[in-house]
């Protein structure tokens, strides 16, 4: 059984340490964090699959999961036996994490993964968060499908609702990510203490002027181009040191840090604000680190007390571990798909 704390997974490359990880986020989050196409998950030998388990929310809710899939039918997800139908019912249980090994991409990478970073955040943070993005990309799909046709006539009607919508998400989104600052703050200084970053929603417009001003005065061009170019829709976190991109600033891992960084400042932010204790899963943790920043990524997590599950091939983390945390871990093997639990260090 795992440990409420450290939870080390060895093994040569290639011999399932990720998937177990996938599994659990399957469980947590109904759906796979390397493919959105569930038959993707089924070993190329079989024909179905199962992963259940029981997830204690907050330390007092304990909720037993169940996900089934097959090919010949449909995937089934349960919760307490109660068949459920969307993912976001999984993902409310326990607030997950996935570091990936090219977890730094998300700062130098597309908007998308910045979004992602943002909207997980307030999904657990505003309830109705989930259901206004919904209905913001609702509202963006028809009013590019009208400015691509030239259709005045319907066009307002979809502008007033994106820039009502894009105000009241901005609104609410500033407003956590202003009190998110001082944790994030501290979570740099811990990872990266002789470099300033700045951290600044970008929400999908120049603030200088009001929303509806700037699609106002922009009209035609987005007739012209047939598509909404302002608006929370293309919000975006701008991340710079000393007024620069960090990507031309700070090496690999060094943005694989910062990165790490956002992300527990956001666990932290939801135990200290919310009362609500994350789940962690990093693949290879010991990739573009060295054994000191790996161990200050430990020790940031163990300070926060949530559970964590860490994947590496190297002997590298385990010695850490063994040194520094041998009363939280608890050490795995996995070998061909295989899980064994190893001795106590």
């Amino acid at each position: 059984m795992p440990v409420a704390d450290l939870n080390i997974l060895t093994g040569e490359n290639g011999s399932g340490k990720t998937s177990v990880l996938e599994a659990l986020f399957l469980l947590s989050n109904g759906r796979s964090f390397r493919t959105n196409d569930t038959k993707q998950l089924i070993n190329f030998d079989t024909q179905s699959f199962l992963v259940r388990s029981e997830l204690l929310a907050d330390g007092v809710n304990k909720s037993r999961v169940a996900i089934s899939y097959d090919k010949k039918s449909s995937r089934v997800a349960k919760i307490n036996n109660q068949k459920i139908f969307a993912s976001a019912e999984l993902a409310k249980l326990v607030p997950t994490k996935f570091l990936s090994p090219t977890v730094g991409e998300m700062i130098t990478g597309s908007p998308k993964s910045r979004r992602k970073f943002m909207d997980w955040l307030m999904f657990h943070v505003e309830h109705e968060y989930l259901n206004n993005i919904k209905h913001l990309k609702h509202v963006v799909t028809q009013r590019n499908a009208i400015l691509k046709q030239n259709q005045n006539k319907q066009e307002l009607f979809w502008r007033e609702n994106l820039i009502e919508l894009s105000n009241e998400l901005y609104a609410k989104s500033d407003t956590h990510f202003k009190n998110l600052q001082p944790f994030i703050d501290k979570a740099i200084s811990s990872l990266l203490p002789n470099i300033k970053i700045d951290v600044r929603i970008y929400p999908g417009w120049n603030l200088s002027k009001p929303l509806d001003e700037i699609i106002n005065s922009n009209f035609s061009m987005e007739f012209r181009v047939g598509s909404c170019r302002y608006g929370f829709h293309r919000r975006d976190l701008k991340v710079t040191v000393n007024g620069r991109s960090v990507r031309d600033v700070l090496s690999r891992g060094q943005l694989k840090l910062t990165a790490i960084a956002l992300q527990i400042a956001q666990i932290s932010y939801l135990k200290e604000i919310y009362n609500r204790k994350c789940v962690v899963f990093i693949d290879d943790l010991i990739s573009e680190l060295d054994v000191s920043n790996a161990e200050k990524v430990i020790d940031e997590l163990v300070e926060l007390g949530v559970q964590c599950f860490i994947t590496s091939a190297s002997n590298s983390l385990i010695e850490i571990t063994s040194n520094n945390f041998r009363d939280r871990i608890r050490l795995f093997h996995v070998e061909r798909g295989t899980i064994m639990q190893e001795e106590s260090l």
